[in-house]
């Protein structure tokens, strides 16, 4: 079984969006959380939260477009 999917081209396309939908939910997340807290730290965190959701869209393997 696990030979079939390996040999779909389409299988690693997939896991790959699936991948970049799950990271950006996560930050989504992670941004509500944090913008609900009134921390020293809040700001610097919500800006790294904002370079890692940039960066998603360039997560791809070599083959994708």
């Amino acid at each position: 079984m696990f030979f079939l999917f390996s040999t779909d081209p389409h299988y690693f396309e997939q896991v790959s969006e699936f991948a970049r939908t799950y990271m950006g939910d996560q930050i989504r997340y992670a941004r509500e959380a944090f913008r609900a807290e009134d921390t020293p730290y809040r700001e610097s965190v919500l800006a790294e939260l904002k370079k890692l959701e940039d960066k998603i869209p360039d997560l791809k393997y070599a083959f994708e477009d």
